[in-house]
C-alpha cells in the first residue's frame, strides 16, 4: 500500500518546529513532538547559499543539493514534489525499496496490461501466460532489486513477452518504490515551515 500525505501528516500532528539558527547563510530546524521524544525527530540544516540540504534524526539521513541560492522558504516548494526531491539527492539511508510485495504487484500488472490485447490467440495468450509465471518465480525465489541483478534468464523472458522491452522502463523498475522517509522528510518540512509563517509571519 502506498504511503500517503495524509499519513506523513498524521504521524507529525505532535510536531512542534523550533529555529536552531537562522542568519544569511545558514537555517538549521528542529522538528520534534511536543513531549520532547526523539521519535520521528528531524533536523534540517540548510546552507542556504549553496543550496545544499542535510537531514538528520530518527527517520534516516539525506544530503539534497542544487548548487544555487535556497532560501528556506523556496525550499519548502523545492521538495513539495518527492520525485523531483528524490532526483536531487547526493545520498541518502535507503531511498530506494524492492519489496517482494511490490514486485508481484508490478508483474501481475504488467502481465494484465498484455493480456488485454484482445488481438492475441489463445495460444499467443498461453504462452504469455507461461511466461510471466516463470517471471513470478524468478522474482520470489532469487531477491532481485533492479536490473543490475536480473540473472540472464529474466532477460530472456522478457525477450519472449516483449522484443521492445528495453523501452518500456516497466520492465526496468519491477518493485521499485521510493522509501517513504522521502515523503516524510519533505512532509515535516512543510508542515514545519507551515506552522512557523501561520498568521503571516516569516521563517
Amino acid at each position: 500500500m502506498k504511503f500517503t500525505e495524509e499519513q506523513a501528516r498524521k504521524q507529525f500532528k505532535d510536531h512542534e518546529a523550533t529555529v536552531v539558527l537562522r542568519d544569511e547563510n545558514f537555517f538549521v530546524l528542529d522538528w520534534r513532538n511536543r513531549n520532547g521524544e526523539d521519535y520521528y525527530f528531524v533536523r534540517y540544516l540548510l546552507d542556504i547559499k549553496q543550496g545544499c540540504l542535510t537531514v538528520s534524526g530518527d527517520v534516516g539521513y539525506c544530503v539534497a543539493c542544487w548548487f544555487n541560492e535556497v532560501t528556506p522558504e523556496n525550499l519548502a516548494h523545492l521538495i513539495k514534489d518527492v520525485g523531483y526531491f528524490t532526483e536531487k539527492l547526493a545520498c541518502a539511508t535507503n531511498s530506494i525499496t524492492y519489496k517482494d510485495q511490490d514486485q508481484m504487484d508490478d508483474l501481475n500488472e504488467l502481465e494484465k496490461r498484455y493480456l488485454a490485447n484482445k488481438a492475441l490467440s489463445k495460444d499467443q495468450r498461453n504462452e504469455l501466460e507461461k511466461n510471466f509465471a516463470r517471471l513470478l518465480i524468478e522474482f520470489d525465489s532469487t531477491g532481485l532489486r533492479g536490473p543490475e541483478t536480473y540473472p540472464p534468464e529474466v532477460f530472456k523472458l522478457y525477450d519472449k513477452i516483449d522484443l521492445d522491452w528495453e523501452n518500456d522502463p516497466a520492465f526496468t523498475t519491477i518493485g521499485k518504490r521510493t522509501d517513504k522517509r522521502i515523503l516524510l522528510w519533505s512532509v515535516g518540512y512543510r508542515m514545519a515551515i507551515e506552522q512557523l509563517t501561520k498568521g503571516g509571519a516569516t521563517v
